[in-house]
């Protein structure tokens, strides 16, 4: 008896074992956008996280202190990641983000979102975590993406991005 294996999270393909796929749009996009941080920025990272592990010794909350110090960490490190350059290509069978594939039957639905760089292309996935896929679009016709992914899953009528985005652009993360 087979098992069927339900693949809802994006996997990587290896050049070899990927499907004979058609090219329908492709673009080379960052791979997410890089805020201006400056020393203001990491002080009240410091001043904030600071205070929040002064209160949690305080109240003798030890485990609280150091698991805040850890996300302050996190925090920093990750505000210092560079954007990676990633080649989009929408298929026939799906889109291909440099070497992972993901399959039309993974996505929900799509939309854009105007914002003061470029447009952005936001596409609901079925996954538990990492629902949300947003890819840069530059100088793409916005059009022409909508006439081929609209062939294959439907559009939403959403005009924003996902709250905790928002929230993330506000923070600058």
């Amino acid at each position: 008896m087979q098992t069927n294996q339900n693949t809802t999270t994006p996997s990587p393909l290896k050049e070899d074992r990927r499907p004979n796929l058609q090219t329908l749009v492709a673009w080379d996009a960052i791979e997410f956008e890089e805020h201006e941080k400056g020393p203001g920025w990491y002080l009240t990272l410091l001043i904030v996280a600071g205070l929040l592990v002064f209160y949690d010794l305080f109240t003798k909350d030890y485990f609280g202190a150091i698991l805040l110090i850890i996300i302050a960490a996190i925090i920093y490190f990750y505000s210092k990641v560079k954007p990676e350059e990633v080649h989009v290509q929408i298929t026939d069978g799906g889109l291909l983000l440099n070497n992972t594939f993901i399959p039309y039957s993974n996505m929900m639905h799509f939309w854009f979102v105007e914002h003061q760089h470029s447009p952005m292309l936001h596409i609901e996935l079925d996954a538990y975590l990492n629902r949300y896929l947003v890819i840069h679009l530059h100088n793409q016709d916005k059009e022409e993406i909508r006439k081929v992914l609209s062939t294959y899953i439907k559009e939403t009528d959403l005009d924003q991005e996902p709250f905790l985005h928002r929230i993330s652009r506000f923070l600058k993360l």
